[in-house]
């Protein structure tokens, strides 16, 4: 019996095989969601909030297997890259906070739950 285990581990050693069990799988990084995005009277671009709120919230949902009560956005974000929003909302009576990052100056954005 121990030379079954010895040859056992000594085939799994050389074809680079290995026991361990892998935990369950990283989740893949937020992808960029396209731009939503409007121009308001004085010419700055800015993110539809309505949009952005939509796409979020069915995100969310895809994500965590559970929806939003509710989801507030900022009305007015101007759309530069690098500059960080704060969402806010609710789930089953427990708030969520959701920070928005715009990634590129077309209005390109990623969100994380960040509390």
């Amino acid at each position: 019996m121990n030379a079954a285990r010895g040859l056992l581990a000594a085939t799994l050693v050389i074809t680079g095989c290995s026991t361990e069990v892998d935990g369950p799988a990283t989740p893949a990084p937020p992808a960029d969601n396209e731009p939503v995005v409007t121009e308001d009277p004085s010419g700055d671009v800015r993110l539809d909030t309505d949009a952005v709120v939509q796409q979020i919230s069915e995100q969310y949902e895809e994500r965590n297997g559970v929806a939003l009560d509710y989801l507030t956005c900022p009305g007015a974000m101007v759309v530069t890259a690098g500059i960080d929003y704060q969402c806010f909302g609710e789930v089953g009576g427990e708030d969520v906070t959701i920070t928005l990052e715009i990634t590129d100056d077309d209005g390109s954005y990623r969100w994380s739950e960040t509390g």
